[in-house]
């Protein structure tokens, strides 16, 4: 007969798992977060948690939930969904805390719901959960993205979406479990997803899911992010909205290092920005001003500034002119 300490814990996103499914680089991060303490940054995350999913779903996968509660020596009495109490097999008590069974979450109607547990010393826990329906209509669009500003495929992700006609009708748009900024063309029904954004994504397979009002209905975008940039070549990219001038700052790693100039190039002369106006450097990058981006930016193109640091590296600077 088996037991439940013969498969406890059989299926865990570990080190292991992660070094096979991950990028080289993300994992190397991940495993300087988990061993050194350092800062995983949000693009790093979101390949970890949508790898997790790809994961999950090779293994069977058809719900999840984020489940965080902490259990001191208190057992669970009753589980009530929406006020009325579910049957003691809906859920189970482990090591880590409670469980809702994958059979009870699949019973939940599409909207928000709430799961209230009673606890043997009279408290009681609360979790909200959200539930909703994929549809075989639903068919994943396919997309291709390279981060080098000079690449043909550097451009806007732009998707047709079936059944919506207006922004209104849009939820939100996630990658992995992040909202992602997006515009939408309600006469051609279209989304779009600036080139710029994407272009802080590492290179990888991302699922982009648009949840609409509609029933809580999903489409997903299915987008492949390369980078041709050529090898000894450091090149950044940032957006500028010249209807909302603000700086912009290129994350370019400045520990121990400093500017020793800043060009741009422009009707056939080069021109030399100026440090403290013009530009600022800090430890986590460098700003370009919005005077200098507005006065150099072209509408739809990128303009690229060239700075020469004291190391004698030279970084590109895209800014992308929306």
């Amino acid at each position: 007969m088996q037991t439940v300490s013969d498969f406890f814990g059989c299926h865990v996103f570990s080190e292991a798992v992660m070094k096979q499914k991950l990028p080289k680089a993300v994992f190397k991060d991940v495993y300087a977060a988990i061993h050194e303490g350092k800062r995983l940054d949000l693009a790093a995350a979101n390949v970890v948690a949508n790898s997790m999913k790809d994961w999950a779903i090779e293994l069977g996968a058809t719900h999840f939930t984020h489940w965080f509660q902490p259990m001191t020596g208190v057992t669970a009495e009753k589980l009530l969904l929406d006020s009325s109490e579910l049957a003691g097999t809906a859920f189970e008590t482990t090591s880590r805390g409670l469980r809702v069974k994958a059979d009870t979450l699949k019973t939940l109607s599409t909207g928000s719901h709430t799961l209230t547990f009673r606890l043997s010393d009279g408290q009681t826990a609360t979790v909200m959960v959200t539930a909703a329906r994929e549809t075989a209509a639903q068919l994943a669009q396919t997309a291709a993205f390279d981060r080098y500003y000079r690449s043909t495929n550097f451009k806007d992700i732009s998707v047709k979406l079936e059944g919506v006609n207006a922004k209104s009708d849009i939820t939100k748009v996630v990658l992995g479990l992040t909202p992602l900024s997006y515009e939408f063309d309600e006469a051609s029904r279209t989304l779009t997803l600036r080139r710029a954004t994407l272009a802080q994504l590492p290179s990888g397979t991302y699922t982009v899911t648009v949840e609409t009002k509609s029933g809580g209905s999903v489409q997903a975008v299915d987008l492949t992010v390369s980078d041709t940039t050529p090898a000894g070549v450091n090149a950044l990219t940032a957006s500028y909205r010249s209807a909302a001038p603000a700086a912009v700052r290129f994350a370019v790693p400045m520990q121990g290092r400093s500017v020793r100039s800043i060009t741009v190039a422009q009707d056939g002369r080069a021109y030399t920005l100026n440090a403290g106006t013009d530009y600022f450097a800090a430890s986590d990058g460098i700003s370009l001003a919005a005077n200098v981006l507005g006065r150099y930016g072209v509408a739809g193109a990128c303009t690229v500034y060239t700075a020469a640091l004291s190391d004698h590296s030279i970084w590109l600077l895209a800014a992308d002119c929306i």
